[in-house]
């Protein structure tokens, strides 16, 4: 139920930044349905962690730049709005950060080009400010973003640092977008973004003239960088090429191709009946395509693999054992798939023995990989302990080791 309310807030503020640009509610529907239906906001949607919330938090901000940068001079309530949404998506997953430095650098770049110098002064002191709550309230943020939390944040640095293949995972984050936002069509679109583009130009070149509103327009390089800024960084410092890292953008990349062939269709006086009619279209078309091609996803790729073994073992008992108190089963959603599921410390591995019933042939037994040793000793005293003859190995995630012991 939250993920449904984070993604109505994000479709609200798409078509109230789309209504905006474009000056019309038709456009600014059609471009909000294209991404409410399309497999990615279902994804993101029914994943059940923060990405929702995440890539609502930047549509908020988004809007809260547009009224920063249209408004001649600074409003109070906006350097506030923008301090707290700040803060709420630094708290809510720290690749929050990579997002904010492009569009704050940006408006920060844009501002100081209207020589707004006191404007650009307060935007900076709200973005420290939402920085120092950050650190009041939750200092193991800047551990994370600084490589020291010995999980992703070390993941990231290390990957950053070797920077290998980073043209390969750039590519595979943008087949992804392409496969769940825009029906394999991405290049496609984008090819006759850059041709329109160049007929504008060439079109004001012969017309001796620039656009009144090129000013207005200009805010429109803030979501384009954060698009492109954000996909670079990532390709760089993800552990995984997958959707769940880049679903933050999904919104933001529809704001600048909606906003490209709105300009377009306007420099040539084409009927914005003609664009509605054709964002509807490609709405319905887009959607039917990436749902009937299966293209929602809820896992992690390794992670389908792991749901596959579990279900093919569901008819049998299953241990988990970790020290720790609470077991969050979000982390390791395979478990679903079992019938029965015995939480047990390592201490109480030994007393497994004897709840089992005197038939019992198989188990499958998860081990906390936080307990530390190796995968085979860990084998061999699980074996021990329950009194099996032989143990397989059969996956490990950053959370656990998976094993079948049998007699």
């Amino acid at each position: 139920m939250p993920n449904l309310f984070y993604l109505l807030i994000t479709n609200i503020f798409l078509y109230k930044i789309l209504k905006r640009f474009t000056d019309n509610k038709g456009i600014a529907i059609a471009g909000m349905l294209i991404y409410a239906l399309s497999a990615g906001a279902i994804s993101c949607t029914i994943y059940i962690r923060m990405y929702m919330m995440l890539t609502m938090w930047m549509m908020i901000l988004l809007y809260i730049y547009m009224d920063i940068y249209e408004n001649e001079k600074v409003q109070r309530r906006d350097l506030i709005a923008c301090s707290l949404v700040t803060f709420s998506g630094c708290m809510t997953q720290y690749y929050f950060y990579i997002a904010l430095f492009f569009s704050a650098g940006m408006l920060c770049f844009l501002l100081l080009l209207r020589k707004r110098w006191r404007d650009m002064i307060e935007f900076i002191v709200a973005n420290i400010a939402s920085m120092l709550m950050v650190l009041i309230v939750f200092p193991l943020s800047f551990i994370k973003i600084l490589g020291k939390d010995g999980d992703r944040g070390v993941q990231a640095y290390n990957a950053f640092g070797e920077h290998q293949n980073v043209f390969g995972k750039f590519k595979q984050f943008y087949m992804i977008i392409n496969q769940q936002l825009y029906n394999n069509l991405l290049s496609a679109i984008l090819l006759l973004g850059l041709v329109g583009i160049a007929a504008v130009i060439v079109y004001y070149m012969i017309q001796r003239k620039i656009p009144e509103s090129v000013w207005k327009d200009a805010f429109i390089l803030v979501p384009i960088t954060v698009t492109v800024g954000y996909m670079m960084i990532m390709a760089f410092v993800a552990p995984y090429q997958t959707d769940r890292y880049i679903y933050i953008i999904y919104p933001v990349s529809i704001l600048c191709i909606v906003f490209i062939f709105d300009k377009i269709f306007q420099t040539f006086n084409v009927p914005v009946r003609y664009l509605t009619g054709i964002l509807l279209l490609i709405t319905l078309i887009f959607s039917y395509r990436e749902i009937k091609s299966d293209q929602i996803c809820y896992l992690y790729p390794d992670s389908l693999h792991n749901m596959e073994l579990a279900e093919q073992y569901s008819n049998d008992d299953c241990i988990y054992v970790t020290d720790q108190w609470y077991l969050i089963t979000a982390d390791v959603p395979e478990l679903m798939k079992y019938n029965r599921v015995l939480r047990i410390s390592y201490d109480g591995l030994r007393e497994v023995k004897n709840r089992l019933e005197p038939d019992t042939k198989e188990l499958i037994v998860y081990v906390d990989n936080m307990l530390g040793g190796s995968t085979e000793d860990r084998g061999n005293e699980i074996v021990e302990d329950i009194a099996m003859n032989q143990w397989e190995y059969l996956y490990s995630s950053d959370k656990c080791w998976v094993y079948r012991v049998y007699k």
